[in-house]
């Protein structure tokens, strides 16, 4: 295969030889094509996995055998990892379990999730100041605040409800 590149002044000129052409290798540009195929052909056989491994390391669930890691979701500890160490001991990693993180399974042991919070105010920093329980607002509507004129305010700096109960 052979390609050919005009130069503007060539291409201006009608194309009768006055201007400069330069004339790629075959074997050089067959080369570079095939390698440009390959990795494109690479990257797609990873993209036509990726949605799959993503699901599977949301449905990662520690316990004793497939059943247990599949039951009480919330209160189940994931290991989105897929290795058994990330489970405590006695129970080990499984894969595809009935549990899923993104539909709150595992939510028990996430510290960083955003509903744990989220917390009532009358402003960002009265709620992040004055956090306790009773104005936890875990939906982050303003409808579980029972302070009048207060607003669920999220990721505040110093309040996490897991910690206030003892989680993780």
């Amino acid at each position: 295969m052979t390609t050919t590149t005009t130069t503007t002044s060539e291409r201006s000129a009608g194309g009768s030889g006055s201007g400069r052409r330069l004339r790629a290798g075959g074997a050089a540009a067959g080369a570079a094509l095939m390698s440009a195929s390959a990795a494109l052909l690479l990257l797609s056989s990873l993209l036509a996995f990726a949605p799959d491994v993503a699901v599977r390391a949301t449905t990662n669930f520690c316990g004793v055998d497939w059943g247990d890691a599949s039951m009480d979701c919330e209160n189940r500890k994931s290991c989105p990892l897929g290795t058994d160490e990330e489970c405590n001991p006695g129970t080990v990693c499984w894969a595809d379990t009935m549990c899923d993180t993104a539909t709150g399974g595992g939510i028990l042991h996430d510290l960083d999730h955003p509903t744990h919070m989220r917390f009532c105010g009358k402003s960002w920093g009265d709620a992040n100041d004055n956090c306790k329980l009773s104005r936890h607002c875990p939906s982050g509507d303003k409808r579980e605040c029972k302070g009048k004129d207060e607003e669920c305010f999220s990721y505040l700096a110093d309040c996490n409800y897991l910690e206030m109960i003892g989680g993780p």
